[in-house]
């Protein structure tokens, strides 16, 4: 996000925003809950990017399906990530 579509993200102990670079339009925020952040709300989903579940288990480090299924729940239909680098070890 912060690259592809020119937003920066700001972490805080209790909460995490989104905003536009350079015009401060608030996109989205989310709140810490077991040092994960969740996005709140779903006004403004339509301005994130829909990246595959692919690359979100990459950008997130290769985190397991499980995992991934937590954070993005719109992803439960899905059984299997094709990845590569986790044939090679246990993700």
């Amino acid at each position: 996000m912060t690259h592809s579509l020119n937003y920066y993200v700001t972490f805080i102990a209790s909460y995490s925003t989104i905003q536009e670079h350079g015009m401060d339009r608030l996109i989205g925020k989310a709140h810490e809950s077991r040092v994960l952040y969740y996005l709140v709300g779903e006004a403004h989903e339509s301005y994130f990017a829909t990246p595959t579940p692919k690359i979100l288990h990459d950008y997130l480090g290769h985190t397991s399906l499980s995992k991934l299924k937590m954070i993005v729940p719109g992803l439960e239909q899905i059984q299997v990530l094709d990845c590569e680098s986790c044939h090679k070890k246990t993700c």
